[in-house]
C-alpha cells in the first residue's frame, strides 16, 4: 500500500513488480491486490491500480508518521526500502509526490527535531548508519 500511495497515481502491476518489488513476490502481490480489490481499498482501471482517495490520504499519513519515527530512531527499514520522490516518474507526479510526500515529512521533522540543522544532523546519522550496515 505505501508503494501505491507513493506513486500518487494508477500504475500496472508489471510496472508495481519492475519498479517497487523485489523480485520473487509475484504470487504475493497479486494476491495482496486481489484482496485490497475484494475490500474496496484500491481502484482497477485498465489492468492499472491506485489507492481509494480517502485510503490513499490515510496510507501517505501513515508513511509519513513511519518515516519520521524511523528517522528520528535512526530504526531505518521502510525508509530504507521505499523511496520519497521518484526519479523517474513524470514532473507532475514528483511534484505530487513533494507536496504530499516530502514538505509534510519535513514539517514533522521540524516538529520533532525543532530546526533545520537538527534535521540534517540526524539525516547524516541516518546516511552514516546505512554506509556502514552496505
Amino acid at each position: 500500500m505505501y508503494w501505491l500511495a507513493i506513486g500518487r497515481e494508477a500504475v500496472s502491476i508489471s510496472q508495481l513488480l519492475a519498479d517497487f518489488i523485489p523480485s520473487g513476490f509475484r504470487a504475493q502481490i497479486l494476491g495482496a491486490l486481489q484482496s485490497l480489490d475484494r475490500q474496496s481499498l484500491i481502484e482497477k482501471s485498465s489492468g492499472c491500480f491506485t489507492l481509494q482517495p480517502v485510503v490513499m490520504e490515510y496510507v501517505t499519513d501513515r508513511f509519513i508518521a513511519r518515516i519520521c519515527e524511523e528517522i528520528t530512531t535512526l530504526d531505518v527499514a521502510i525508509f530504507n526500502s521505499h523511496t520519497l520522490i521518484q526519479a523517474q516518474a513524470q514532473d507532475y507526479v514528483r511534484e505530487s509526490q513533494v507536496r504530499m510526500i516530502l514538505v509534510p515529512l519535513v514539517e514533522r521533522l521540524m516538529g520533532k527535531l525543532r530546526s533545520k540543522p537538527a534535521i540534517k544532523q540526524q539525516l547524516d546519522r541516518v546516511l552514516v548508519k546505512l554506509r556502514t550496515e552496505f
